[in-house]
């Protein structure tokens, strides 16, 4: 996770918006099961324009370290603070809320889908199914089933030899087109 810091010339403004800078970046690892870990060689943690520059390249950004400093934090306390809060105990990321079960619950709704971009349909919900066709962007699907699986939700069409499944929902909830009821 990399998160932008807003720089003011206003000490007190610039140590409030440090506090809120630690507070959203908390409460998004807290959401996402991100480990409240700086810079480190990991994969996932909070990671500084700085880390990029010298681990992933394309970019000679080298923040916050340097406007941390200004303001009196020190990248120990950056560390600290993100792991802790500002003046507060240490928190675990909890993992990411799942539901009770892997297995998709469908529920009989129906409806017409208008694709917002191409998308594969499945032979059954899952993306790594195999695909039965890939349809264009602005194709209607007429669905009978949602089904809401752990992370994205489907929609079932009836064809003539089984169902097709088609996302309605990626994994990170955003809407994949437009829903119409009929």
């Amino acid at each position: 996770m990399q998160i932008d810091l807003c720089e003011f010339s206003n000490k007190t403004r610039a140590k409030n918006a440090y506090r809120n800078y630690i507070s959203l970046i908390r409460e998004y690892a807290q959401k996402y099961g991100i480990p409240l870990t700086l810079d480190t060689n990991a994969k996932r943690g909070v990671k500084t324009h700085n880390w990029v520059t010298h681990n992933l390249g394309n970019t000679d950004h080298s923040d916050p370290y340097d406007y941390l400093s200004s303001i009196g934090v020190s990248k120990a306390q950056f560390a600290h603070d993100i792991a802790n809060g500002v003046g507060g105990k240490a928190l675990v990321a909890k993992k990411p809320a799942k539901s009770a079960s892997n297995k998709s619950t469908c529920v009989k709704k129906s409806g017409t889908f208008i694709l917002g971009k191409a998308l594969k349909q499945h032979t059954s919900p899952h993306i790594s199914a195999p695909a039965i066709a890939k349809l264009p962007k602005g194709s209607a699907v007429k669905y009978d089933a949602v089904l809401q699986g752990p992370k994205r939700l489907w929609l079932r069409q009836r064809r003539a030899n089984g169902y097709g499944y088609i996302v309605g929902k990626d994994k990170y909830g955003k809407t994949m087109g437009q829903f119409k009821k009929y």
